[in-house]
């Protein structure tokens, strides 16, 4: 009765990533549904974790009890509509995708992509003042022990051998976020029995690749291994927002070959600086990034395949970068000029999710 009311206001659910579904017990601990909710009335089939009987999965809850449910992107939308498989390199309704496919059929499921601020058109910084701000940051995570010192000490080393050697040469690629599966997994994956990762630098040849973040320690050190046996790596293992800010202006080239991407911002925010990104045809990416027109993108119904296409895509697009200038300005100027506002998506919300659901 407490809760009677709540059934005559409608209720939109966003899932702004499935994977993180919030599994808890039903009952028996301090933290199970039961103890949070004693009186609370529950239809247990619909709320039921499918894979762990006794315990509730409040992503299920939201999907199953709403009268909308919403994603971050359109692509994102159908591809949850499929099963998991991460040997293939898919990842889809990870457990949910029959409830999913019931609201889609309902006409309850809606994606809407997210959007991007654009107040002012970034400017490309000089050179030294990215490598500066760069030493700086490292300087102060180290000396307030943040992260791995041994892989800071490695940075600061490499930087100084590429701007003896290297300063001022380009390609420079750039990756920024969080060392998770999802968004590298890709990359540190062998294909032909080697990492993509240590094919790609070679790929790069003089160029230089730049990566900022942290995150899952397997992914910390496997990358802090690749930087000591590339001259052309700096992984810049931690974070920082004015240093992000340098990074998304510097890049000729941002890569983010995530495995899904709900929706993704790195890739709007480097495309607002007019620099074009190579990406997975997944979510968000496949949305935003339209390939050999504001950028590149590559795909494949496998693993091994998505592996070859990226290599192969970012081959292509390296040597469009050396031997066609002029083609690759117009893709960075359709890159800055692309706009994903937050305007048209409150605009979709209104028509496609509240108005609809009242």
């Amino acid at each position: 009765p407490r809760y009677s009311l709540l059934k005559k206001k409608p209720a939109v659910y966003t899932i702004h990533n499935l994977s993180l579904q919030g599994v808890r017990p039903l009952r028996g601990v301090a933290s199970s549904l039961e103890s949070w909710l004693p009186d609370l009335p529950y239809p247990h089939e619909a709320i039921v974790d499918p894979h762990h009987s006794d315990c509730v999965n409040l992503m299920r809850c939201g999907i199953n009890l709403a009268d909308r449910v919403h994603t971050v992107s359109p692509t994102y939308a159908q591809e949850i509509l499929r099963p998991s498989d991460w040997s293939e390199g898919i990842v889809g309704g990870e457990g949910l995708e029959q409830d999913l496919q019931r609201a889609e059929h309902a006409g309850r499921l809606t994606g809407i992509l997210n959007g991007c601020e654009y107040g002012h058109k970034p400017r490309r910084p000089k050179v030294g003042g990215v490598w500066e701000l760069a030493e700086q940051t490292l300087d102060s995570w180290i000396t307030t022990d943040q992260g791995d010192a041994r892989s800071h000490y490695f940075a600061l080393k490499r930087m100084v051998q590429i701007k003896r050697e290297q300063d001022g040469v380009r390609p420079c690629l750039v990756s920024i976020g969080r060392l998770t599966a999802q968004k590298l997994y890709l990359l540190v994956q062998n294909y032909q029995d080697r990492p993509v990762m240590d094919q790609l630098l070679e790929q790069l040849r003089n160029g230089i690749f730049i990566m900022l973040g942290s995150g899952d320690s397997y992914y910390q050190q496997f990358f802090s291994n690749v930087m000591e046996n590339h001259k052309n790596f700096v992984f810049l293992n931690g974070y920082s927002e004015s240093l992000s800010s340098l990074l998304y202006s510097f890049g000729d080239l941002f890569v983010m070959p995530s495995i899904y991407e709900p929706c993704g911002i790195s890739q709007m925010l480097a495309m607002r600086a007019g620099v074009p990104c190579l990406v997975h045809q997944v979510g968000g990416l496949n949305d935003t990034v339209i390939d050999g027109q504001n950028g590149f993108s590559f795909g494949g119904s496998s693993l091994q395949e998505k592996q070859f296409k990226l290599l192969t895509t970012l081959d292509d697009s390296l040597r469009l970068f050396h031997e066609q200038p002029e083609k690759w300005k117009r893709i960075s100027q359709a890159a800055a000029s692309a706009r994903f506002t937050w305007d048209g998506s409150v605009q979709q919300y209104l028509d496609q999710l509240y108005q609809a659901s009242s």
